[in-house]
């Protein structure tokens, strides 16, 4: 692996490059914090993160990239303006939530605990653009890694593992 600049490199997404100079995989991890009154960003700030990552999905259609990350929204289920254009994004990139297929798109990656607001909801992400999903045959294994030492009492959020074709 090697660190690599990226579209949208900053405090909210991380890039690497995975693979030779023929066969380069772009690897991203993003975060994106949710509007909240208690401790998240106002709506202007999360769109002056979220509009960039969705140009950058569809600018980047032909590819090779995997973006993992917490995007503070339920793409699948949520009636938001926002949702709607993430899910067009993704239909114009062609890129796949591999997470979502199946039934891995009902199991919540994020469970309130307390007095947390908001609802069991799946709010992370495995993004993979179509070349990766045509050539390395991507598929979610787990939510959650069934291990007490890494999981820990992970009731509030929940490690996603998947396997890939290289």
């Amino acid at each position: 692996f090697e660190w690599a600049d990226g579209p949208n490199e900053g405090p909210h997404m991380k890039w690497i490059l995975h693979g030779n100079k023929d066969t380069t995989t772009h690897l991203a991890s993003v975060y994106i914090p949710g509007v909240c009154k208690r401790s998240g960003i106002c709506p202007k700030a999360r769109e002056d993160i979220v509009r960039p990552v969705l140009d950058m999905l569809v600018s980047m259609r032909d590819i090779p990239f995997v973006i993992m990350g917490d995007i503070n929204i339920d793409i699948r289920h949520s009636e938001s303006e926002e949702a709607g254009r993430w899910r067009e994004a993704l239909r114009r990139s062609g890129a796949v939530v591999i997470n979502h297929e199946g039934g891995w798109g009902n199991k919540p990656t994020r469970v309130p605990r307390g007095d947390q607001p908001g609802h069991a909801a799946h709010l992370d992400v495995v993004i993979v653009s179509k070349p990766v999903a045509q050539k390395m045959l991507p598929r979610m294994i787990a939510i959650g890694s069934g291990d007490e030492a890494i999981d820990g009492d992970q009731e509030t959020h929940r490690l996603q593992a998947g396997s890939t074709f290289t």
